[in-house]
């Protein structure tokens, strides 16, 4: 286990927020900061996800923020998040009008 994940799961047991702390070493670390995201995709506990988005939002990995919108498994608040964060990181406007439209036919995404 990298020294990245095995703090994350000590500060996860102090109660400490991490997320202050992994934004300033993502860009030092990013082969840790991979490691934790694929261990974070394991996880069913809504905080290990809310870290999941905040790491994806970082890394700014759009593709998975969409496999996180069309995957039923995780929360509709987490699937929400992580529409905002993709909305977010897209700058081509056509694109987010395609994914805008896409999302408002897709009997998949749930409705707030």
């Amino acid at each position: 286990m990298s020294n990245i994940i095995s703090d994350y799961e000590k500060s996860k047991q102090l109660g400490r927020p991490a997320t202050f702390k992994y934004a300033n070493i993502i860009k030092e670390n990013s082969d840790g900061v991979n490691q934790l995201i694929r261990q974070l995709q394991k996880s069913t506990a809504y905080d290990d996800m809310q870290m999941l988005l905040f790491l994806l939002f970082i890394t700014k990995n759009q593709s998975f923020l969409q496999t996180i919108l069309n995957d039923d498994s995780y929360p509709v608040g987490i699937r929400s998040c992580a529409v905002k964060g993709f909305l977010k990181l897209e700058t081509n406007e056509q694109q987010t009008q395609i994914f805008i439209i896409n999302m408002v036919n897709n009997e998949n995404i749930p409705r707030l």
